[in-house]
């Protein structure tokens, strides 16, 4: 009697595990949870184990997955202080134009702090770090740098627009290693390395029959900070209305805009065509790689390039930066994109980019 007893016993101890597991499964298994668990569970399980270690070449699998990790905190950061009240300063000379909230300032700061700890022997170069020094750093020849912005779109994030996002770039000798591009808003991951461009774990391959002429095109532009009503800028613009282009659009970033490309979102990208609307680096890394792996055309729209300047010592970290003045001597591969460079012209289809040439570069405005 005894040993049965003790039978039954450990049969309703499995009788009740067994049941309240299947309890949680009935109560997970529906959309609403799913989408839940995704979220706080399956989305960092996804990237963190699954694409590092079986997509990421060895050698890059702690830069991928501590990029990635950087990107969420600031994404949610960013998510956090949407909805705030926010203290802006201006960057710009006219003090109206190129605004910095203390998110921006946090965000670097926090992927300042977390690219240190894990890659003490990195450079960094940073939106806000560079904007406080007062120059544009460069790049040391050998070294891998990463090339950071905190916050692409602020003039949208301080409007309470929900387009803006982190762009976290790995850069060797000039040319994008890693790109990381995290919109907190749609809560997407963009990620390039090794060749292979991603979306939330998804490949992202271009069809390059797509799309051919402007008629038919999405064309993504950003005025920057131009305001001149007579600038290269607004006639090239205006060629592009003459040209019966389908959609001009302007999203207010332009590492976005480069990424919806890739996304199949549009069908070219069009920046740069003034000193004032210029991108830069931090604009760049990320983002080019990103378009670039995923099959478009991404090249400059002339040959007019950022000059960095050689500095010692840089804002916020301990073994920075020393532009290389001849940076173009081992960056001069056409088949890489300058980080340097003031323009960038990315689309699609090969086919359309002879339409975009012959409308506005070989068929300039008058100045």
């Amino acid at each position: 009697g005894g040993r049965a007893k003790d039978r039954f016993k450990k049969m309703d101890r499995k009788v009740v595990v067994v049941a309240t597991a299947a309890t949680v499964c009935v109560v997970m298994i529906n959309k609403d949870s799913l989408t839940w668990w995704w979220k706080k569970l399956g989305r960092k399980w996804f990237w963190r184990k699954f694409c590092v270690w079986y997509r990421v070449p060895r050698h890059l699998r702690k830069e991928v997955r501590v990029s990635i990790s950087l990107a969420y905190k600031c994404g949610q950061a960013i998510v956090d202080a949407a909805q705030a009240q926010k203290e802006t300063e201006f960057k710009d000379t006219d003090g109206t134009l190129d605004p910095c909230t203390a998110t921006d300032k946090s965000n670097e700061k926090l992927v300042i702090k977390g690219l240190r700890r894990a890659f003490p022997r990195h450079a960094i170069i940073g939106e806000e770090s560079a904007s406080e020094l007062g120059a544009l750093p460069g790049m040391i020849k050998d070294q891998p740098t990463w090339i950071v912005d905190p916050i692409d779109g602020t003039q949208n994030f301080v409007h309470g627009v929900s387009l803006c996002c982190v762009s976290i770039g790995l850069a060797l000798n000039g040319r994008p290693q890693l790109g990381v591009v995290y919109d907190p808003f749609l809560d997407e991951l963009f990620l390039a390395v090794a060749g292979s461009a991603f979306l939330d774990g998804r490949e992202l391959n271009l069809d390059k029959d797509s799309v051919a002429t402007l008629s038919d095109a999405l064309v993504l532009i950003d005025p920057g900070y131009e305001r001149a009503t007579t600038s290269k800028l607004i006639q090239s613009y205006s060629n592009l209305l003459k040209a019966k282009t389908r959609a001009i659009r302007i999203i207010g970033s332009t590492v976005l805009s480069l990424c919806w490309l890739a996304a199949g979102r549009a069908s070219a990208v069009l920046i740069g065509l003034s000193h004032n609307d210029s991108p830069k680096p931090w604009d760049f890394c990320a983002a080019t790689l990103i378009a670039h792996c995923a099959g478009a055309t991404v090249q400059m729209i002339d040959d007019r390039r950022h000059t960095s300047t050689p500095i010692s010592s840089y804002s916020g970290t301990s073994n920075l930066v020393t532009p290389v003045d001849a940076f173009a001597t081992f960056h001069s591969s056409s088949s890489y994109f300058d980080l340097y460079s003031m323009s960038v012209l990315a689309v699609s289809d090969p086919r359309l980019l002879s339409s975009i040439q012959s409308t506005i570069i070989n068929n300039p405005p008058s100045s």
